[in-house]
């Protein structure tokens, strides 16, 4: 009898081990990796990949509510903005700040808090952090994550909301 409670409690061990190893399912992974790929593309300024994390036809509401429409005119605005504005920015999240939901087997959005450092002003001056939330949808095509649309909003260092819990 003792045998079998034992290996039982093993058992019961074992399957919340896998379960706390898989924390998200491969698809939610994938989303946070886009993510990950997103940062690590705008930190080497390296437009064609950060273009590479939207679809073809993409619809981008800046922070100062520029309207942008299609992979192309993503990658030509962040280029532009790239070459004097973020030229030497670095945006960030974490694991933590990237939350997802998902619509559909193949649409999901996801909030995305972010920070970043380094932006200079119109008049070249340096700019101070910034901080700010994404909310995008995300399309599943071809077995790949991409976002099809996002919206962001900038969030004033004295706005300091606590988050609402789940």
């Amino acid at each position: 009898m003792a045998h079998s409670r034992a290996l039982f409690f093993l058992l019961i061990v074992t399957a919340a081990v896998a379960v706390s190893a898989q924390k998200y399912s491969p698809d939610h992974q994938a989303i946070r990796n886009n993510e990950f790929d997103l940062e690590k593309a705008w930190n080497s300024h390296d437009m064609k990949a950060l273009a590479a994390r939207v679809a073809e036809d993409v619809q981008l509401v800046t922070s100062t509510g520029e309207m942008v429409y299609g992979r192309p005119a993503f990658e030509d605005r962040y280029t532009a903005l790239h070459a004097v504005r973020f030229k030497n920015s670095k945006y960030s999240t974490s694991d933590d700040d990237i939350d997802v939901a998902f619509l559909s087997n193949d649409i999901a959005i996801a909030h995305v808090r972010w920070s970043m450092t380094g932006e200079r002003a119109a008049d070249g001056s340096a700019g101070p952090p910034g901080k700010g939330i994404a909310t995008k949808v995300y399309v599943k095509k071809d077995g790949n994550w991409l976002i099809r649309a996002s919206h962001i909003t900038l969030v004033p260092e004295q706005q300091k909301a606590d988050p609402v819990k789940k």
